[in-house]
């Protein structure tokens, strides 16, 4: 965890985010997208009405409405939660600017603690390695300079791959 509050209140990482924050935030349809979820979410619907209409007729049994409608259900129920998740990514676009929501999510990190969701859009993947596993091929592939190399061929640890475009601002590290 110390390591991610390192990374993520690093100067060089904190202006590439808030740079690609403001890039996003321009770049970004919110309406169309939502237009886009509330026309599959009526075309399921209307599915979902088709297939009801079928039971009541007689033309669908009980048991395969059910096993036809639960995922179409599910579905519906997602795209709502989607709906509803990027209005209120709207609503804070609108009431912040970039390095507010930067730190926002840094006090997020602090009072919550990391989610697997912050993970991934912070790392490409963790590496986990023995003692004596990890190889030059390693090194080169991922940039480890020679300390932290030493350190993981001789005592094992983790290696967090930092995503693009982080990875070339901040080298590798080792936790363990």
């Amino acid at each position: 965890m110390d390591y991610v509050k390192e990374f993520m209140e690093d100067k060089n990482f904190r202006d590439e985010v808030i740079k690609n924050m403001n890039i996003e935030a321009k770049s970004k349809d919110y309406e169309s997208i939502i237009q886009n979820l509330e026309k599959k979410r009526k075309d399921l619907e209307h599915r979902f009405d088709t297939m009801y209409e079928d039971r009541l007729n007689g033309i669908l049994p009980d048991f395969m409405f059910a096993e036809k409608t639960e995922p179409i259900l599910k579905e519906i129920q997602d795209i709502h939660i989607k709906i509803d998740s990027i209005k209120s990514e709207i609503e804070v676009n609108k009431q912040t600017v970039p390095q507010d929501r930067y730190k926002l999510a840094i006090e997020k990190l602090y009072k919550d603690g990391l989610s697997s969701e912050g993970i991934k859009q912070l790392f490409e993947k963790i590496i986990i390695f023995e003692k004596g596993e990890i190889t030059a091929e390693y090194k080169d592939e991922y940039n480890i300079d020679e300390e932290q190399f030493q350190h993981l061929y001789e005592k094992g640890g983790y290696l967090f791959v930092q995503k693009a475009p982080w990875n070339t601002l901040i080298k590798a590290k080792q936790v363990i």
